[in-house]
């Protein structure tokens, strides 16, 4: 029950942040703070790069379910089970995209339903590391 009350206030505050992003309150869209901090540390953006989207859900079963969906946007998956002091699952996704303000807002808009859909939480996305 700890979990679903966790995910449950995750979700109201991400929601309560959207809608303070969208009426203009003066918090920064969290897919423009991204890409400002990549900016500042000399990350080439108009280029290709393998995206990583962190979706989190209480029961391997809703990931799975998520993971599905997912995949078939044409994403790769990889279900991750919890580790050291996390409780949730981890719907580890990833996909190649020139990391636009625009592409990335358009996930968002794909995968937060989905991930509300089975009680998860989309917790956004950050550039993999290279070699």
């Amino acid at each position: 029950m700890k979990s679903s009350a966790v995910s449950i206030l995750e979700i109201l505050v991400a929601a309560v942040l959207a809608a303070l992003i969208t009426f203009g309150c003066g918090v920064k869209d969290p897919d423009e703070q991204v890409l400002d901090r990549l900016k500042t540390k000399g990350v080439d953006l108009t280029k290709p790069h393998s995206v990583e989207f962190f979706l989190y859900f209480g029961e391997q079963k809703d990931a799975g379910k998520a993971a599905d969906q997912i995949k078939a946007l044409g994403f790769q998956i990889e279900i991750r089970p919890p580790g050291g002091s996390a409780s949730n699952w981890l719907c580890y996704s990833t996909k190649t995209v020139v990391p636009e303000l625009a592409t990335l807002r358009e996930i968002r808009r794909q995968l937060e339903p989905i991930a509300a859909a089975q009680g998860g939480l989309y917790d956004g996305w950050s550039i993999a590391a290279g070699p």
